[in-house]
């Protein structure tokens, strides 16, 4: 569907940094966002998609509609990335105390992908996880 299209070509451009390109096929008013920001929150991929949106914004390249809406989303983006990077700084410190304790571990999946990313804080996951030898799994849930 242009939905599924469209959503794809933006969260591409937000990944990678780039800014959507304008053409015929895409005019302010063909991106429905509101049935974008749902498959970008199905995917669970909200902030990053947000990036893309916020690029066209800023070069006055969304529909006029979404004028009111874009500062209570763009206020909602900072917010999930200071709580993301407290949850981050959390997660690092446990592998600091961990690793203090002889505990080898590495942390895993989203959060190492982030470097990634053109902006590697809006790589927002649900959880983080965290590597570790099976045979210390009972000496590191006391930390």
């Amino acid at each position: 569907t242009k939905n599924s299209y469209d959503f794809l070509y933006l969260y591409g451009c937000a990944v990678s940094g780039s800014m959507p390109k304008e053409n015929k096929h895409n005019k302010e008013d063909d991106y429905n966002l509101e049935e974008l920001f749902k498959i970008a929150k199905q995917h669970e991929v909200w902030a990053i998609f947000f990036l893309a949106v916020k690029k066209l914004y800023n070069e006055k390249r969304l529909s006029q509609k979404y004028a009111g809406t874009f500062p209570v989303l763009n206020k909602r983006f900072i917010s999930e990335i200071a709580f993301n990077m407290k949850k981050t700084d959390g997660a690092y410190r446990l592998c600091d105390i961990l690793e203090k304790n002889g505990i080898e571990c590495c942390v895993l999946k989203g959060d190492s992908a982030a470097v990634y990313y053109d902006v590697p804080e809006s790589r927002i996951s649900s959880d983080i996880d965290i590597l570790i030898n099976e045979k210390d799994e009972n000496k590191a849930m006391k930390f």
